[in-house]
């Protein structure tokens, strides 16, 4: 599928990171949907550690899933809600690409509006899983050192590899919210309106 000849390289960039980011989001969102209609199923959430015991790792996991287990029906909503924010998104910029007749003008609109919605929905994703991974930290660093389980790994140390682990998770959040924020921004210019409406029937 080729682009329109007219459109310049940040044109181009732009439909290209949006379907992309789209779906990405998209396919990662279908996946925590199966996760979680399946989380009963599970027989751990977490990769095991060689160096956290299995007593406390048991200990978090478990208080992992009684969370997720009370936040999976407005998981399951804001995910299909963000699945579905995607696939508009996804098929809008294919009509920018290949309008078939199609006036561009309304493509735009629906485009910044579901890529608006999708940077919305991904926050609101993120947030959730930073409480349930939170919650999942805090149990772990507390099963490392009440000393019932031996610990490979000093728990403070545990505990800063857990933060940064937190951090490093709530800025990826920040990073994919922040390119559907510019992308949705970008179709709602009037650079990008007069780029994409150039060739649309009178």
């Amino acid at each position: 599928m080729s682009a329109p000849r007219q459109l310049p390289w940040h044109a181009r960039a732009a439909l290209i990171g949006c379907t992309t980011l789209a779906a990405m989001v998209g396919v990662r969102a279908t996946g925590e949907i199966m996760r979680l209609r399946r989380l009963s199923e599970l027989p751990a959430l977490y990769a095991p550690n060689p160096l956290v015991p299995p007593e406390a790792l048991a200990q978090a996991e478990a208080v992992a899933r009684a969370s997720m287990f009370g936040m999976r029906s407005s998981r399951i909503a804001v995910l299909s809600l963000l699945f579905i924010a995607c696939t508009v998104t996804f098929l809008t910029v294919l009509r920018l690409w290949r309008p078939l007749g199609l006036p561009r003008g309304g493509m735009l609109k629906m485009t910044s509006f579901a890529a608006l919605g999708c940077a919305l929905l991904r926050v609101v994703d993120g947030a959730q899983d930073a409480v349930i991974f939170r919650r999942f930290v805090s149990t772990l660093a507390v099963a490392l050192s009440s000393g019932n389980t031996p610990a490979i790994i000093d728990p403070q140390l545990a505990q800063m590899q857990a933060d940064f682990q937190l951090v490093l998770q709530m800025g990826w959040t920040l990073a994919v919210a922040s390119a559907f924020l510019v992308l949705s921004q970008y179709f709602r210019s009037q650079q990008a309106r007069k780029l994409f409406t150039a060739g649309d029937p009178a």
